[in-house]
């Protein structure tokens, strides 16, 4: 089957113009769109079926940009029938549930930000992430038993650095050197 792309063509509609689907059985978060909304605008429309006005993808990013009232909603309007329609937010949901992020590149990632906000990630978060990551106290590393099929046994040494652009410089050249590093801030 050949990709339509002859409709992917950016509008933008008063919200009347849209409807949430009926049956969508996605529960979003619409305050953590609400907030990314806040930082960073809105940077993906959603997706409707053009005969009804559902939306097939961005249901809860809709509900989000009404929160912040936007009086113009971008979407990508789909010429689709009831059933492929429910096809298309199906597989969009369940792309999204297949899916998973690099936990170390995460890590890494967060701890180069300057800050958190905007990025719908907190302290909590981080330190959740390092300590799932590192094996520090608490961590269920440290509790899975050697005999495991979980256990990776790990040999760590701590450099302390000076500050953080010694640290960044360290982590450059022990990863130049063949190193397994992870950026940690305590």
């Amino acid at each position: 089957m050949k990709a339509d792309t002859t409709s992917l063509q950016v509008e933008y509609v008063e919200p009347t113009e849209l409807r949430t689907h009926p049956d969508n059985p996605r529960q979003g978060d619409v305050g953590a769109i609400y907030t990314s909304i806040k930082h960073h605008g809105v940077y993906t429309p959603v997706i409707a079926q053009r005969s009804t006005g559902h939306i097939l993808v961005g249901n809860h990013r809709y509900r989000a940009m009404l929160e912040a009232g936007m009086t113009e909603i971008p979407v990508i309007w789909r010429d689709v029938d009831d059933e492929t329609g429910i096809k298309i937010m199906l597989a969009d949901n369940r792309a999204s549930d297949l899916a998973s992020n690099d936990e170390s590149a995460m890590l890494t990632l967060l701890q180069a930000l300057p800050d958190l906000e905007g990025s719908l990630y907190d302290g909590d978060d981080l330190d959740n992430l390092t300590q799932e990551l590192l094996g520090a106290p608490g961590s269920a590393d440290l509790l899975t038993a050697p005999d495991s099929d979980n256990y990776r046994e790990q040999y760590a040494v701590t450099v302390i650095c000076t500050d953080e652009a010694h640290q960044e410089a360290t982590y450059e050249t022990l990863r130049e050197q063949g190193f397994e590093c992870r950026v940690v801030t305590v």
